[in-house]
């Protein structure tokens, strides 16, 4: 005959298998919060990813320190922890594409966000950390720095959108890498979507050509334009030379006219005068140089008539 079970032992049991319950639930929701690998391949031809994940079991322990160290919600650490996850996406942007004006937005969606009117919600945040997977090295390309900051607060959803990222396919490509860390309250699941976007550029503006009129009529210009002109000269013609004449003393001692030649009263005598000498200075020798000549042929005959006496 069976032995009655006793209440005590139906308690016991109950404890030890709600026990064993919620060892085996913590420990599948931590292993499912830890490392959450990789989320896919972001691009043209897959435009759009969409995960939920369980809850994280953990909550941010943050520092007293002034400067929160990053080294504890880097995807490094993320990946061991149970109050925040890390996860990579890849972007594929094959050749064939033409690569402007694109983009990979990110966004993080949970239930009872902490908010101003729900001061008792969960705050979950966001980063995205470029380059090598360093464990200290570099920071978050993000709105805020750390998930204390009041950027990371008061939000029920947070996106991050990177705009042209580099293709990570190859495999020299370091991937886009995330974390998602629960900074305070309860946190029961999350989603995370990835989307494909591309910029809407306005079309380019009409120019219409201007409407450029002629006229067939010649235009009167009218004014104090009256002038008179004249011939210029080219400097090639010359006065005529005026011939000159002077008074000599003669022998018999009256003055006589003489004639000047050409060469001393024309042409010189105009040249002359146009280089700023008197005209009666030429004159003067010449005259000087004709009395001379008559006074020696007056000498001359004087001499041979007192030889023939």
């Amino acid at each position: 005959m069976a032995q009655p079970v006793s209440a005590r032992s139906r308690v016991r049991t109950a404890i030890l298998f709600a026990f064993v319950t919620m060892i085996m639930t913590l420990q599948a929701a931590t292993t499912q919060a830890i490392d959450q690998g990789h989320l896919g391949t972001i691009g043209p031809t897959n435009q759009t990813i969409e995960r939920e994940f369980l809850p994280l079991t953990g909550i941010y322990p943050g520092t007293i320190l002034p400067v929160e160290p990053i080294a504890i919600f880097r995807p490094t650490v993320c990946r061991t922890l149970t109050y925040c996850d890390a996860f990579e996406l890849d972007v594929d942007y094959p050749d064939r594409f033409r690569r402007l004006f694109f983009g990979v937005s990110v966004t993080l969606t949970w239930d009872n966000p902490r908010t101003q009117q729900n001061p008792t919600g969960n705050d979950l945040d966001l980063f995205l950390f470029l380059g090598d997977d360093d464990p200290v090295a570099g920071f978050p390309a993000s709105d805020c720095q750390t998930p204390r900051e009041d950027a990371c607060d008061n939000l029920t959803s947070e996106t991050i959108a990177i705009t042209e990222p580099e293709d990570t396919t190859p495999d020299d490509v370091e991937p886009l890498r995330f974390t998602v860390v629960s900074e305070a309250g309860i946190n029961i699941g999350y989603k995370i979507t990835v989307k494909w976007y591309t910029f809407e550029l306005p079309p380019q503006p009409k120019f219409e050509r201007p409407d450029i009129q002629t006229s067939a009529e010649t235009p009167v210009v009218t004014g104090p334009l009256d002038f008179a002109i004249t011939e210029a000269t080219t400097g090639s013609e010359q006065p005529s030379a005026t011939p000159r004449k002077i008074l000599v003393p003669g022998p018999d001692g009256e003055l006589r006219d003489i004639e000047l030649p050409f060469y001393a009263a024309g042409n010189r005598l105009v040249a002359a005068s146009g280089s700023g000498l008197s005209p009666w200075i030429s004159a003067s020798i010449a005259g000087a140089l004709v009395l001379a000549g008559s006074i020696w042929l007056l000498i001359v005959r004087s001499r041979h008539r007192d030889a023939e006496g």
